[in-house]
């Protein structure tokens, strides 16, 4: 891998790899986009290589994941040239991570301060109210998110068994 020989599946191979004979690290990345949307998605492999790529693609920004996620996995596989470093990737999934870590916390604080300031009518009201709209938010970063930092791990963690030097 990086060394300039090619292996695995021709199905996820960079582009580059076919036009020049030439394999990268960027290629690596290339192909790790590739590989996280197959484990996503239920695209079936087809015989034309390109048509497949381009499939892969095309489902996966039809799923529910944010587009954050989806413009790092865009980037992944832009050309060769415009393409982020695996490093980048780690980069840029980890902000991601902490933004949600973030997020969790700030609608935790938000309820805790809506149940502190109320008057004894308003917090019973907002108990019955706001407990849905906690439940609510808890559900869906379990549903959609759970799967979108789990695929997001396991991302880093392939980068870094690709990758380590």
């Amino acid at each position: 891998m990086g060394d300039g020989v090619s292996a695995g599946t021709e199905l996820l191979t960079a582009p580059e790899v076919f036009t020049r004979k030439k394999h990268t690290k960027k290629s690596d990345v290339y192909s790790l986009a590739l590989s996280f949307i197959q484990l996503i998605t239920d695209v079936e492999p087809s015989e034309n290589i390109i048509e497949y790529q381009q499939l892969l693609t095309s489902e996966f920004h039809q799923t529910n994941y944010s587009q954050s996620t989806k413009d790092i996995v865009d980037k992944m596989l832009c050309g060769e040239e415009n393409r982020i470093s695996a490093k980048e990737v780690f980069i840029k999934v980890d902000l991601q991570l902490q933004q949600l870590q973030s997020n969790v916390q700030q609608n935790e604080t938000n309820f805790q301060l809506k149940q502190e300031t109320g008057s004894e009518d308003e917090k019973r009201i907002g108990l019955y109210s706001q407990q849905p709209q906690q439940d609510s938010v808890k559900k869906l970063l379990k549903d959609e998110k759970y799967l979108e930092v789990v695929c997001t791990a396991i991302l880093v963690i392939v980068c870094l068994l690709f990758f380590k030097k």
